[in-house]
């Protein structure tokens, strides 16, 4: 059984790096990470093995997390995120050098 944590964490690789995979890979991901299908129901449908689904499920995955590792979109997003928000918020209490300072930051993030 996957924890809650993984699932989420997968399901937003995939969303970030789904595109990457093949059609047949994507399909079997989308559903057994975001729809909630089970490995034996997906195996039906397809007319494969459960064991077929699982291991182009361990792939796909290992595949995501490596593209991951090297390219860290979502962590960097994250971060680009967090230093807009806090941009707004030094920017709503006046204090405009500071957000220029972490503005210039997510734009130092943007270019990496």
């Amino acid at each position: 059984m996957i924890d809650i944590d993984e699932k989420l964490n997968v399901s937003e690789l995939l969303r970030v790096y789904g595109a990457l995979l093949t059609s047949h890979q994507a399909e079997i991901m989308r559903q057994y990470y975001d729809c909630d299908i089970s490995l034996f129901e997906i195996a039906s449908d397809l007319d494969v093995s459960r064991q077929a689904v699982r291991d182009v499920l361990v792939r796909s995955v290992k595949t995501l997390k490596d593209v991951d590792k090297k390219l860290r979109l979502i962590e960097r997003s994250s971060c680009i995120l967090d230093a807009i928000n806090a941009a707004k918020e030094d920017a709503k209490k006046g204090n405009v050098d500071a957000a220029i300072e972490r503005l210039d930051d997510a734009v130092a993030l943007l270019e990496e």
